[in-house]
């Protein structure tokens, strides 16, 4: 059972005591998770709102209340068909609004769920290094590393402009490397699909081994995860089935099942 139904259970009473007073211990200690449940607190007290205001019955109150007015005929429609309009704007404004939290609230986990695959299998953002005599120097430099290690969003850009021009001024075996960081990058910055668009190009590039090409779908999987698409991202971690990210893939496509 998943965040959101674990959450309507909790709220309308409906868990057992021991099971409720687990629930407010995770609460207490995850705020992302306190977070969610203030979301859908607040969704459903709104729908509750609405529903003992219901706009029918505003409606009908408005008409017999009018019908008794001894104004024109002409005024009473147009004043009637103003708090009319007027009830039903407000009442859509709301719904709109309801839908947006919860659009929101998914938006949310689905990010969340880009997050938690990083987190469990975390790149080697600086896998390649430079000979010289018997010192190996790192080829990358390392604050741009470092962006991607500490998954700083607000400097994303940064490290997509830094490896986009390693690229343009570098023919070595790290350019493989520096094109997989800036789909790290694009994916850091939540610009799923120049990530998608990047790791495909790396996925179909002649020199890519079979070693990389799993791990190109991994991550490119956790980018169209944050891009909405499911089923592509499901048959990548389908793929990986019986290779070294097996546990991983296994552990994202659970999320899935439970998002």
């Amino acid at each position: 059972m998943n965040n959101f139904d674990n959450i309507g259970r909790f709220l309308a009473g409906e868990m057992p005591e021991n099971e409720a007073e687990e629930f407010e211990r995770q609460i207490a200690e995850d705020k992302e998770l306190a977070l969610e449940v203030e979301i859908q607190r607040f969704g459903v007290e709104a729908i509750r709102f609405w529903a003992e205001k219901d706009l029918r019955n505003h409606i009908k109150t408005l008409r017999e209340e009018e019908q008794k007015e001894s104004r024109p005929q002409g005024v009473i429609k147009s004043i009637k068909f103003r708090k009319i309009y007027k009830w039903v704007a407000i009442a859509a404004a709301f719904a709109l609004l309801i839908l947006s939290i919860f659009l929101w609230q998914d938006r949310f986990s689905t990010d969340k769920t880009v997050v938690y695959g990083y987190e469990i299998r975390q790149p080697k953002f600086d896998q390649t290094g430079r000979r010289k005599g018997e010192v190996t120097e790192t080829v990358f430099d390392p604050q741009y590393i470092e962006i991607l290690t500490n998954r700083d969003a607000e400097r994303a850009e940064k490290a997509v402009e830094y490896f986009q021009s390693f690229v343009l001024k570098d023919s070595s075996a790290a350019l493989t490397y520096a094109k997989l960081n800036i789909a790290h990058a694009y994916v850091l910055n939540k610009d799923y699909e120049k990530a998608i668009t990047q790791f495909t190009e790396l996925e179909n590039a002649e020199n890519t081994n079979n070693r990389l090409k799993q791990e190109i779908h991994y991550y490119k999987a956790l980018a169209l995860i944050g891009n909405n698409d499911f089923e592509k991202a499901s048959l990548l971690l389908q793929q990986l089935l019986g290779t070294d990210y097996e546990d991983d893939a296994k552990k994202i496509m659970d999320r899935l099942d439970h998002q």
